[in-house]
């Protein structure tokens, strides 16, 4: 069985039960920081007893490697022909005076040295640190800033305007942006030179005017950009389907070094896509606010955070309602209250974590907890 469910999930169960409004009693910033504190012990006490679920396997081709984050007690080294089908050969950690012995390696923070990796075939298993947990602030109640209905909000007549205007990133400025009339600095005409595939962007530093190009990572085939906002370091972008009409957006840190974007997906946990297009947006990580995006599935502009809902990944029910559990008492203690529903639901949680993972999670050792041996075994 594998579970999946969206932190706004989590966070929103944990307060029905801790009968607190949490993320208007803590910051953002709080809630964010005490949610990937607690998926990340969760996670490595998942890894210390079964590293297969969340573990990665790399071949070590040279004698030092650096790796990527990993959680340090999961890792395993060994040696075989193939990596799967053949026998492998474990390998042991070496002290400071026996780094060059054979079937050892050494790990110092990210480096890994073992000196048999450029003369066997030598693998590794690790297991990453699990991605930072983040949720999209009042998804589930975002604030109307407009609709199309006369009289609704008569202070707003019209709908809030794109800010795709900002040329600036930091110490860099979008190159081929700069025109002396202010018709061509819309941004309607940013966009339209944006997505001409004749028109090369790229950024320019302010004091050496180095240029980095950075319109491959930004452009996709099949899509028009339709919202392109820079707050510095991050980067809100907007896609139309050019067939069906649909968006999909996107934030992204560091755009010029072509990191992968994070979907934006404020409105996933629904079931439904997040057709949802930046209008405005900046970058605020106390408040967890300061997007107004264009819901294109019923016509509103809404405010809401500018994080995406990170999607998590249980191995069991029994994950889950623990976390569930130990959000809800965190809450409930740091508003001042005992509530007798949360210590019943955290005790419970807690002895079913602590016996589930006792079990070996290999088939035949999960069929012997619940069956036990039989004669037809021995035979």
């Amino acid at each position: 069985m594998e579970l999946r469910s969206y932190a706004s999930d989590l966070l929103e169960d944990a307060m029905v039960l801790a009968q607190a409004k949490a993320i208007n009693s803590f910051s953002f910033r709080d809630t964010i920081n005490t949610l990937t504190e607690l998926w990340g012990y969760c996670y490595e006490k998942m890894a210390q007893i079964d590293s297969g679920y969340y573990s990665k396997t790399m071949r070590l081709t040279q004698k030092l490697t650096t790796l990527p984050p990993y959680v340090k007690n999961a890792v395993r080294v060994y040696s075989s022909r193939e990596q799967v089908g053949f026998v492998r050969r474990m390998y042991v950690a070496a002290g400071m005076n026996d780094l060059n012995g054979p079937r050892t390696y050494h790990i110092s923070g990210n480096d890994l040295y073992c000196y048999d990796a450029d003369i066997r075939q030598v693998y590794c298993e690790y297991v990453p640190e699990p991605p930072f947990v983040t949720f999209t602030k009042n998804n589930r109640d975002p604030k109307i800033v407009w609709r199309p209905i006369v009289g609704q909000y008569p202070n707003q007549t019209e709908p809030p305007a794109n800010e795709s205007t900002q040329r600036n990133f930091g110490m860099y400025r979008l190159w081929g942006m700069e025109y002396d009339d202010p018709k061509e600095n819309t941004a309607e005409a940013i966009l339209a030179r944006l997505n001409d595939r004749k028109v090369q962007i790229d950024f320019m530093h302010r004091v050496s005017n180095e240029r980095m190009r950075c319109t491959g990572s930004v452009r996709r085939d099949g899509w028009t950009i339709v919202s392109f906002i820079l707050d510095n370091p991050w980067a809100f972008i907007s896609y139309m389907n050019d067939v069906t009409g649909e968006c999909e957006s996107f934030i992204s840190r560091h755009i010029m070094d072509h990191v992968p974007a994070d979907k934006y997906n404020p409105f996933d946990f629904q079931g439904r896509g997040s057709n949802v297009q930046f209008v405005s947006a900046k970058y605020n990580d106390y408040t967890g606010l300061g997007a107004t995006v264009l819901d294109h599935a019923d016509g509103l502009y809404k405010e809401m955070g500018w994080t995406p809902d990170t999607l998590m990944v249980y191995p069991s029910r029994i994950m889950y309602n623990y976390m569930v559990a130990s959000m809800a008492q965190r809450f409930a203690a740091l508003n001042g209250s005992s509530i007798m529903a949360v210590e019943m639901a955290l005790i419970k949680a807690s002895d079913e974590m602590g016996m589930w993972l006792k079990k070996n999670k290999s088939a035949w050792g999960r069929a012997d907890n619940v069956t036990g041996p039989q004669l037809s075994d021995f035979l």
